[in-house]
This record gives structure tokens, sequence and C-alpha cells, in this order.
């Protein structure tokens, strides 16, 4: 992980292909500053599509732009801090041409509620539902007996 690069590409911090299954990763490469994550990767077929889907909620959860550069012929994407894909080269049928992505990438901020409460986030989340499934029988039982 490195954050430390400021240029006038913004801050820049790179995650290298499977680190970025996991949310702290990025959480923490943004804490440091970066406006905007590298994800070179050489993904194998079957996980190139959960990579991809993964990057978009590391951009969304972190509010910072997202490239990712696959050599190994699966997908490249670029992705905004709110979850949209700018560019995006995929390919069909293992197709290994050369191809190159170009876009005006915006940078993020990072000032998401995931990065300043980490995964405390998750926690209170997972606390909402379980107060839910607990509310959601009981007041229904209240309204049966009126």
């Amino acid at each position: 992980m490195d954050s430390g690069r400021t240029g006038r590409a913004g801050r820049l911090g790179t995650i290298i292909c499977y680190d970025l299954d996991f949310t702290d990763t990025a959480r923490k490469i943004t804490r440091n500053g970066a406006q905007l994550i590298l994800v070179p990767s050489h993904d194998w077929p079957s996980i190139g599509a959960k990579h991809y889907t993964h990057l978009v909620f590391r951009a969304v959860e972190n509010r910072v732009s997202m490239v990712k550069a696959d050599n190994s012929g699966n997908d490249s994407v670029i992705i905004d801090p709110y979850g949209r894909i700018i560019a995006a080269a995929i390919t069909v049928g293992g197709d290994r041409t050369g191809q190159a992505l170009v876009a005006d990438v915006p940078l993020g901020t990072g000032d998401s509620l995931a990065v300043r409460l980490g995964d405390w986030t998750g926690w209170i989340a997972l606390a909402g539902m379980a107060f839910f499934v607990v509310y959601d029988p009981v007041t229904k039982a209240r309204a049966k007996r009126v």
C-alpha cells in the first residue's frame, strides 16, 4: 500500500490485485489522503467479475476514484467516487488485444462515513438490523391484540 505520491493527478494510492477484496485496505489508503486508487492486477477469468464489482463498492465506500488495469485480458475500468463507470474495457471470450482507457477522472474526497468510522459502520448497521428483526414481530403482535 502506498499513498505518498502527490502530483497533478492528486494523491495516489495503490492496491495490488487480491488486496481489493478487503475493505480495510482501501479505507487505510484513503485515510492517508489518497484521492485516486490504482489497482493493477492479473486476474484469472473466474475472479475478474468479482474484482470488478468490489471496485465499485470500494469507490463508493471511500468516496475515491478507482482505476483497475488488468493485463490478463479481463476487465479494466475507471470508476468515479460515486460508483459510476467512466470508462471500461471489457474482454469477451478471452480476447487479449491491447486496450487503453482514457478519461478525465474526478478526484475523491475520502469523506465517507465508512472512512471515518471504519468497521463500526458495519456493526452499527448489524445492530440496526437486529433491532428491526425484533421490533417488527413485536409491533405486529401488539396490532393484533388491539
